[in-house]
């Protein structure tokens, strides 16, 4: 990727944990400007989201917020989110609220409960896959629904925007059980090897669908 595209050598995140520094990237705004302001968004019906509504702490991504999605969207893109939102559990801060058109995932951390697995169409109903999600098998999850979503957008003539934001390696780690005891780092090291061989079978779906420039 790196030879053949651009080589980030320095990076600043907007925030040093997850829910605001994803407001951020989703956005390009700083954080307190979007409502998700250096704090991190539980789910609904937890202590912590309760005292957040109670100090009138916004529960994610305000109405208002123009995403990257947002404006592709309004130029006819098919917006696509595959993997961890983050920004917001409830309406009207999920992502089919914010620009994307369809969303694959979950909506919160991987050590957070509940951990569901949610699918949705903008316009539709949500769908529940998994009221557990299966957290070693989730990469490989998000990397087959990417490729699916994308040979259906080609076939359709789509131009598409995919964001994609697998959930390793947080903790709590997990990893396939056909990658675990491979690398010389452990399981950490397990779970970035997978996240990276996923981005590989992306980059090859990409070459043979003819999109790889």
């Amino acid at each position: 990727l790196a030879a053949g595209g651009v080589a980030s050598r320095e990076f600043y995140a907007g925030a040093s944990v997850c829910s605001p520094s994803r407001a951020c990237l989703l956005t390009g705004r700083q954080p307190p400007r979007t409502g998700v302001g250096g704090l991190v968004l539980f789910p609904a019906g937890s202590f912590v989201d309760y005292a957040f509504r109670l100090m009138g702490y916004a529960r994610g991504l305000l109405e208002d917020e123009i995403t990257v999605a947002t404006a592709l969207g309004a130029h006819g893109w098919r917006t696509i989110c595959i993997g961890k939102w983050h920004v917001g559990g409830v309406a009207p801060h999920l992502p089919t609220d914010h620009g994307f058109d369809r969303f694959y995932g979950v909506l919160h951390s991987n050590d957070m409960a509940p951990f569901e697995l949610w699918r949705a169409t903008a316009g539709g109903p949500w769908r529940l896959e998994a009221a557990e999600a299966p957290q070693e098998r989730l990469t490989a999850l998000y990397t087959n629904e990417s490729i699916a979503q994308i040979e259906a957008a080609t076939a359709d003539g789509a131009r598409w925007f995919l964001y994609l934001a697998f959930n390793a390696p947080h903790d709590p780690l997990h990893v396939r059980r056909d990658r675990a005891g491979r690398s010389r780092a452990g399981v950490y090291g397990d779970v970035v090897e997978e996240a990276d061989e996923a981005v590989g079978t992306l980059t090859a779906a990409l070459a043979r669908l003819r999109l790889k420039r």
